[in-house]
């Protein structure tokens, strides 16, 4: 709500409303921006550069067309009906999450095979476990999910 706010020029409102006003001011912005916050859709609203676009779909990951990078993608549309594609990078800590849990199944088939890591891939599990990284299937923290990266027409 509050980048909504920020988009309408209504910053201030937003940072001076309470608990009983702030809805007030959400719809006001809302309608200054021509954005129906009722339905924001089953699979939410997101804003890249100005725009307001409602989700069709669940975001999915793929690779295709990033040199073998991760990123996350979900169609949408804008208040016009137009459909696109809003696309999300994964995030450093996520990235290196899916890294370890690679690692660690390495290690897995090396032992069960009676080999072992290169010192290369030893050290750097040794790195990462010391990371408290979050569960890789998570992904719910794989983007930061309000700042997409991309949106590409269809």
């Amino acid at each position: 709500m509050k980048e909504l706010c920020s988009l309408a020029g209504m910053s201030a409102e937003w940072d001076a409303a309470d608990g009983e006003s702030f809805e007030t001011v959400a719809y006001a912005a809302a309608e200054k921006l021509d954005v129906d916050l009722v339905d924001g859709g089953e699979y939410g609203m997101v804003t890249f550069e100005g725009k307001v676009y409602k989700l069709t779909e669940q975001a999915y990951m793929d690779n295709y067309g990033t040199n073998g990078e991760i990123r996350y993608y979900a169609h949408a549309e804008d208040k016009d009906g137009n459909r696109c594609r809003v696309a999300w990078d994964t995030t450093a800590e996520h990235d290196m999450a899916c890294e370890l849990a690679i690692l660690e199944d390495r290690e897995e088939m090396r032992q069960k095979y009676g080999d072992e890591l290169s010192e290369a891939d030893a050290e750097r599990l040794a790195e990462l476990r010391e990371m408290n990284l979050p569960d890789p299937s998570d992904e719910s923290i794989a983007c930061d999910w309000s700042k997409p990266v991309e949106v590409i027409p269809v």
